[in-house]
């Protein structure tokens, strides 16, 4: 009779523990998914050829499709992209931060229903060869809009 109880008593320990791990991941999922905002659009006109050493400015214009102020948090371009090319704020603004396999500036703006802003960088390539440019565009929620590019760079005109 004891062990009749024991076995029980362990699969209703596990029946619960189960429900509420259960329980935690649905809480989880719903806590994240709830916490998301508009996504931002932008745009950049980032030319497809390019030599070594070179700079080139490229202006990114970042806009809110939507019926409300949405936040500019910040703009962000991951190390490998910083591998290849050296990017610097072409206008004066706040300095960057480096840190969890990013440089950062960030903005902390909101940006009205259809309103836009402009950003200009000044980009140089640092290695020749087929690369890729890569940056975000991110809210507050860090709901980021990529920027992708491949740049043909060469070593010399």
């Amino acid at each position: 009779m004891a062990g009749r109880f024991w076995s029980g008593f362990v699969v209703g320990a596990a029946a619960g523990v189960a429900g509420t791990i259960a329980l935690v991941v649905a809480g989880l999922v719903w806590f994240g998914s709830s916490f998301t905002g508009p996504m931002l659009a932008v745009t950049a006109e980032i030319p497809t050829t390019a030599v070594v050493g070179q700079p080139f400015d490229v202006e990114f214009t970042i806009r809110n499709p939507h019926d409300e102020a949405v936040e500019f948090d910040n703009f962000d371009v991951p190390d490998r992209t910083l591998d290849d090319f050296d990017v610097r704020a072409a206008q004066p603004m706040d300095d960057s931060v480096s840190g969890f396999g990013s440089r950062t500036w960030f903005f902390d703006q909101d940006i009205p229903p259809g309103g836009q802003v402009t950003y200009r960088y000044t980009i140089e390539p640092l290695a020749a060869g087929e690369r890729v440019f890569e940056a975000y565009v991110c809210n507050h929620y860090e709901d980021c809009t990529s920027v992708l590019e491949t740049v043909d760079v060469s070593r010399d005109r």
